[in-house]
């Protein structure tokens, strides 16, 4: 009897290595936020049955199980998904955790979201509901830039939801609309971060009354006047000093070279060697990538920067590091090193390059082929267009947090994260969140401050799914 419970048990434990789907059923139900999502992306790139599943039990379990799989339907992306996110945003008789994770989902993927603004505003029930929905909406951020919208946010006398609108229309702005004058001066930071050209006053920067916001964001955004460069080659980056990087974009062009060679001597973790290798690449300086000794996803940041400048030179860069890509590419067991080594080997294009991305799309997991797939028509100049090239090259290097699109992915997030979970036991207990990081007053919260929809909307909002798109 015995053996027959161990035969079942082993055929059973052989079953979920063989189909990880049955894992991802299992974990979307975990108490662990990492786990739940991470399953959620595993659901998300299945195959009919699996999405047929999906349907099937999304609005079953428990409201932490029903956002996990909210979110694997919203990654999925197809009709019948996104019908399901619809209906799952739809207003209610009273708030719902629910509804207010399906609406910051509806507003961050939903094609229709926000352009009929009067039927999407009617969704919410509450300030925190709005609230979710305008953070998902920066997808588009011009959806929040109407007139009609600007009334409706001055009627609910929420410094929240007006400084989200402030951030949209700065970053729908190709002109930069950056002003000092604002009552909401993170807005104006990031944008001006983003847009680069809009500079804003090192004395505002240093100001009484921006001393509650982070070091790190003011460090970034101070290039008015310009840092010079002997500064700059005195500085060690650590702690909110480590923005300083980005002073790459702002100095004189004849001091460039100089000041990177400088920085790149210095030590510094691999987000700011990101910034700094991405920021270079974008400016087309020269990198030393013949003298690198263990390939980093910092190095590869930098060549995606470069070859949105000169995809010519990026592909000699690449020629350099295309054995150490391909060994890491057959080597490391981290996904994220392998998909990065894959860009390096896609640039390169030989023919050994494109029979190892074939080989491994092949053997690969469904979320890994759909993160593979793009590269290998990349490495095969089958996209079609050298528009979706570019677009792609931009994809990678904000995942790559290359230069000051990395920082402002990075920074961004955190911010609205800290909005909508301020007050909450998330924001006091996150260590991504554990520093003041908002001059805004505390949302009107709808739930308990313990409540785990703050923690799913905060491992949402860092889990870089999520992202804020601007004007160029």
């Amino acid at each position: 009897m015995l053996g027959g419970k161990m035969t079942i048990l082993s055929t059973l434990a052989l079953c979920l290595l063989q189909n990880p789907f049955l894992v991802a059923e299992k974990d979307v139900a975990a108490d662990d936020v990492v786990q739940r999502f991470l399953a959620a992306q595993q659901l998300a790139y299945g195959d009919e049955a699996e999405e047929k599943w999906l349907l099937r039990e999304i609005g079953k379990g428990t409201s932490q199980r029903q956002r996990a799989l909210l979110l694997a339907a919203a990654l999925r992306g197809s009709p019948d998904c996104f019908d399901l996110l619809e209906q799952s945003a739809r207003k209610g008789r009273k708030t719902d955790p629910t509804r207010a994770f399906a609406l910051l989902l509806y507003g961050q993927f939903h094609p229709q979201a926000g352009k009929n603004f009067e039927k999407d505003w009617a969704r919410c029930s509450s300030e925190y509901e709005r609230a979710c929905f305008l953070v998902g909406l920066l997808a588009k951020p011009e959806m929040l830039c109407g007139p009609e919208l600007g009334k409706r946010i001055q009627k609910q006398d929420s410094p929240a939801l007006l400084a989200l609108r402030e951030l949209a229309i700065q970053l729908a702005s190709p002109q930069g609309l950056a002003k000092t004058q604002s009552p909401y001066p993170e807005a104006a930071i990031f944008a001006s971060l983003l847009l680069m050209h809009t500079r804003l006053n090192a004395d505002w920067l240093q100001s009484p009354e921006l001393a509650s916001l982070p070091l790190l964001w003011r460090m970034a955004a101070l290039r008015k006047p310009p840092r010079s460069s002997a500064w700059l080659q005195e500085q060690v980056f650590v702690g909110p000093n480590r923005s300083a990087v980005l002073a790459l974009y702002e100095i004189d062009p004849k001091q460039r070279q100089k000041v990177l060679d400088v920085f790149l001597s210095r030590a510094m973790g691999d987000k700011e060697s990101a910034w700094l290798w991405g920021a270079a690449g974008e400016l087309g300086l020269e990198l030393p990538f013949s003298e690198v000794k263990k390939l980093a996803n910092f190095h590869i940041a930098g060549i995606t920067q470069l070859a949105l400048r000169d995809e010519a030179r990026a592909k000699i860069a690449a020629e350099d590091l295309v054995e150490q890509a391909r060994q890491v590419f057959l080597e490391e067991t981290k996904f994220e090193q392998v998909w990065a080594s894959a860009v390096v080997m896609a640039l390169v294009g030989e023919p050994v390059d494109l029979a190892l991305l074939q080989k491994k799309i092949g053997t690969a997991k469904p979320s890994e082929r759909h993160q593979l797939a793009p590269i290998w028509k990349f490495a095969q100049h089958s996209l079609g267009s050298l528009e979706l090239r570019r677009y792609w090259l931009r994809q990678w290097s904000r995942e790559l947090g290359a230069g000051r699109l990395g920082f402002f992915d990075q920074e961004v997030p955190r911010w609205l994260a800290f909005v909508l979970s301020q007050g909450s036991l998330e924001a006091e207990n996150n260590q991504e969140l554990h520093m003041k990081y908002s001059s805004i007053p505390v949302l009107s919260m709808d739930y308990a401050l313990d409540h785990p929809l703050y923690t799913d909307v905060v491992a949402f909002l860092l889990s870089g799914h999520y992202r804020v798109s601007f004007s160029e």
